[in-house]
């Protein structure tokens, strides 16, 4: 077993970060087997344990700072499928077949130096092990050989490097982003919305409120989320749920772990409600999907 990857690492902290707060709860959308496209693998991300997840939403209980009311804070919105495979998608097929068989020739490579440490230098795969995958803990010795006799860098070792290139071989052989609906940034978010609103009525909020990039930020340190989290979601919020159904986005002072911010908060409409009762659309006609009601997939999809 290899020490957590920076993606693992973050999702474990995440988690512990958010639940402690009341209410917290994730969400996922995965799609239908009967709409994925013939012959393409499935999608797996270990850390849901649920193939082909779409798009993940994390929600928890907030509080306006003024009104003391309970709202839904949607605290973050992601498709790890989209974000895992960009850079694939544009390369045609002779480019990725030509890396496949590279990477393939890397990891048989590793595979067998790995067997040759074990073999060799059993003391040193036990301590490995005995100080919980921590390199830094180990000899110079024990980590130049746990590092291909130093060819591997940063402190990584042969079975980090065996992780790294195995996540690449799943990512070139694996389903290509053409190969799942919603590829585009606002399909997917929108459907998260969508999802989270449906959870929203369903639990009897009478508010919801988005996360922004201020509390995103020290998460992820990522730019490119602040116009997603400031703009993006919100624009999506108000043209697809408030100036539909009678509500409009005020920012209003919401208490939220621990901390107060200024956040885009809709109140949920008895419009609202009764429209999301009677069901949203989820899967736009022609494609790979069919014109289906969203609301009774979405809340046995997974979702709490």
């Amino acid at each position: 077993m290899a020490p957590l990857g920076k993606n693992e690492f973050y999702s474990k902290w995440r988690e512990e970060e958010l639940e402690g707060n009341e209410g917290y709860r994730e969400i996922l959308v995965a799609l239908p087997e009967r709409f994925k496209k013939a012959n393409t693998l499935d999608y797996v991300n270990d850390h849901w344990h649920k193939n082909n997840v779409i798009v993940h939403v994390r929600v928890a209980d907030a509080h306006s700072a003024e009104k003391g009311e309970k709202m839904m804070m949607i605290d973050e919105i992601q498709s790890d499928f989209h974000q895992e495979r960009k850079g694939y998608t544009s390369r045609s097929d002779d480019e990725i077949a030509k890396e496949l068989k590279q990477v393939k020739k890397d990891y048989s490579d590793i595979e067998a130096k790995i067997k040759k440490l074990e073999k060799e230098h059993p003391d040193v795969v036990d301590a490995y092990e005995k100080a919980d995958f921590e390199i830094d803990d180990l000899t110079p010795q024990q980590q130049r050989l746990l590092a291909d006799n130093g060819r591997i860098e940063d402190g990584r070792t042969l079975y980090d490097e065996e992780d790294r290139l195995d996540f690449i071989i799943e990512n070139l052989t694996g389903p290509r982003e053409s190969d799942l609906p919603f590829r585009k940034e606002k399909k997917w978010a929108l459907l998260g919305l969508k999802k989270a609103m449906i959870n929203a009525v369903d639990k009897g909020y009478d508010k919801v409120s988005l996360s922004n990039y201020k509390i995103q930020k020290p998460r992820t340190n990522n730019p490119r989320l602040e116009p997603f989290y400031d703009k993006t979601l919100v624009r999506l919020l108000d043209s697809n749920f408030a100036k539909k159904y009678g509500s409009k986005i005020e920012y209003e002072k919401v208490n939220y772990a621990g901390r107060q911010y200024e956040l885009p908060t809709m109140k949920i409409t008895d419009e609202m409600k009764e429209a999301i009762d009677k069901g949203l659309t989820m899967f736009a006609k022609g494609g790979l999907v069919a014109s289906e009601v969203l609301t009774n997939k979405l809340r046995s999809n997974n979702g709490v």
